[in-house]
């Protein structure tokens, strides 16, 4: 089974929780948080903060997801005639970027959800995360030794995890507040998926920011644009009067003292608390009037507001209480919501789920992991082929005075062959030694001599029959051949016997047979009748078993001679003296 990792990161703090199993059935086998002071705003003091706190659980992840805040992204409601992802991946930057005027889409990654209602287009809430919070993500996760795979938004995440509670189809919609120390998410949560999603850019920690003797102020513009026309992205109000812009991590200045939750309600004032929830209750308020149905039930996540629920009841009429998602580790500690909505997209929950690490992120940050290796590899890489370059031109001076060299010996050698020739020979004996004012390379005339001495050794050796033409020399050769193996066979034997004739015709070499001699013998044996045949076998059988005979050894019908006894015929016989000289080598 699956151990998907969830990762919610806040400008201060961040949350996790780890899951074991599928989408449908899984258990969450542990869960952390923490706070982090605006000192920490750095990925390397937060990376490190949430390893030491991923550390002290003991657990392994196979998929990992960050989930990075909607603070600084833009929210549009659009529609499309169609619901195919691919085709809706492939319209959605330019469908976005005709509402997007004030920022340029390049800076910008994009992914929606898609929202049930009773429109028959298909409609969408798309997102419009700036990279550089999708940088600050990946290098949090980065330093605190994650490979996330996954990036997702706080609004999806909690849609997924919304999504893993046992809706009633008959049911109306509901509403789900999560309350953040940076952000709110409102969600109205139809039974077949999403009907709405809201984010609000503040949260508890601006209680913690605000001036001890005074309240925060309640920043309510009636006349500003709802529903679709409403821009979730600008969260910051107040402008800063410093010269130099602060800082924005992971889309919002850091602020507050990074005390815990508890802490900051404490010290919060009773009129800083009433002005939050009033914020809080307005804003949600205006958010629900957009939504055409009504509501089921409204309940409340996240840190518990002391009085929210009270007001939201006395507002909207509702039963607005707390809500309980039903997972819990199994000593009871239950997990962000946030974070474990992150973790549920990593085991493919099809609600809510968003991927804002797109093409870009996948392969830039992966180059930038093994940036310092590939420069060194290629620098190294760059040494080595200078170095091998400085060998290899060394080592070609070396060749080419040893090449020259070798090549005056050849030519004062060649020489003093063409001084013993006279003017009757043929030219083709004449091998040119001079090759000044010649297109011929100087790699080249080396191969130059080699090919002129072997025309020249081809064309004496034709002459003198060592070639491809058997010559009266060959023939000559032949006669010493057969008589030897005459004398081998008859030279012992005890009855006479008496040669006749030989005739020696050299046969030039042909589409069928090489050259060779073609030698016939004549002899007359003396004795019986039988022994005389059987000498004849001998002989025959002798003359088979030489290695420069070719083919076969035959004769006509032996003949009686005028002596009784007597044998008397011809053997014939092809002599190959170009084999014999191979045997004698």
């Amino acid at each position: 089974m699956a151990k998907s990792l969830g990762i919610r990161l806040q400008p201060d703090g961040y949350a996790f929780a780890l899951l074991d199993g599928s989408s449908k059935k899984f258990t969450v086998s542990s869960c952390g948080s923490g706070d982090l002071s605006p000192a920490a705003a750095t990925p390397e003091t937060y990376g490190a903060a949430l390893a030491r706190a991923w550390k002290e659980t003991g657990g392994k992840a196979d998929k990992i997801t960050i989930c990075a805040p909607a603070l600084g992204s833009v929210l549009r409601e659009i529609a499309v005639p169609f619901s195919d992802r691919d085709k809706i991946m492939q319209v959605l930057k330019f469908e976005i970027e005709s509402e997007l005027y004030h920022i340029d889409i390049d800076d910008v990654v994009c992914d929606y959800i898609e929202l049930q209602d009773d429109r028959a287009t298909t409609s969408l809430l798309t997102t419009s995360m700036p990279k550089s919070t999708i940088e600050q993500a990946i290098d949090i996760a980065e330093a605190a030794g994650f490979d996330a795979q996954f990036v997702q938004v706080e609004h999806g995440a909690f849609v997924a995890a919304i999504g893993s509670l046992p809706q009633d189809d008959s049911a109306a919609p509901t509403g789900y507040l999560h309350i953040g120390s940076s952000s709110c998410l409102l969600v109205v949560m139809a039974s077949d998926g999403p009907a709405a999603v809201q984010v609000f850019p503040f949260g508890w920690r601006d209680l913690d920011a605000a001036e001890p003797d005074g309240a925060l102020e309640i920043v309510v513009d009636d006349g500003a644009d709802t529903g679709d026309d409403a821009d979730t992205g600008d969260q910051d109000a107040d402008e800063s009067s410093a010269d130099t812009e602060p800082t924005v991590f992971l889309g919002k200045v850091p602020q507050g003292s990074g005390q815990s939750f508890e802490t900051v309600c404490e010290l919060a004032t009773p009129e800083s608390l009433e002005a939050f929830r009033k914020r809080l209750v307005t804003e949600a308020r205006r958010a629900l009037s957009a939504f055409s149905g009504m509501l089921s039930g409204f309940y409340l996540l996240g840190d518990e507001i002391p009085g929210l629920a009270e007001q939201f009841e006395a507002r909207m009429g509702l039963a607005v209480g707390p809500l309980d998602l039903g997972h819990a580790t199994a000593d009871g500690t239950a997990p962000c919501p946030i974070a474990l909505g992150a973790a549920l997209s990593s085991l493919d929950s099809g609600v809510g789920k968003m991927q804002f690490r797109q093409e870009e992120f996948v392969f830039t940050q992966g180059l930038d992991r093994v940036e310092g290796a590939l420069t060194l590899a290629l620098v190294g890489l760059l040494a080595f082929l200078l170095m091998d370059l400085a060998v290899h031109v060394k080592k070609a001076g070396a060749r080419q005075a040893d090449c020259e060299a070798v090549f005056q010996h050849a030519v004062a050698k060649i020489e003093q062959l063409n001084e013993t020739l006279d003017d009757s020979s043929p030219k083709n004996w004449f091998v040119r030694t001079n090759f000044d004012g010649s297109v011929v390379a100087e790699e080249s005339r080396i191969l130059k001599l080699s090919g002129g001495v072997s025309v020249a050794e081809k064309s004496f050796n034709t002459l003198v029959g060592e070639g491809d033409l058997e010559m009266p020399h060959s023939c000559l050769e032949a006669w010493r051949l057969v008589l030897n193996t005459l004398e081998e066979q008859l030279g012992e034997y005890s009855d006479r016997w008496m040669l006749e004739s030989l005739t020696f015709s050299a046969q030039d070499s042909s589409r069928n047979e090489d050259a060779h001699v073609l030698t016939k013998i004549g002899v007359t044996v003396f004795g019986d009748d039988i022994r005389a045949t059987e000498k004849f076998q001998d002989l025959i059988a002798a003359l088979n078993q030489k290695e420069w005979a070719m083919g076969s050894a035959q004769t006509g019908s032996l003949e009686a001679a005028d002596i009784a006894g007597a044998r008397t015929g011809v053997i014939q016989v092809q002599v190959s003296t170009a084999l014999a000289r191979k045997v004698d080598a």
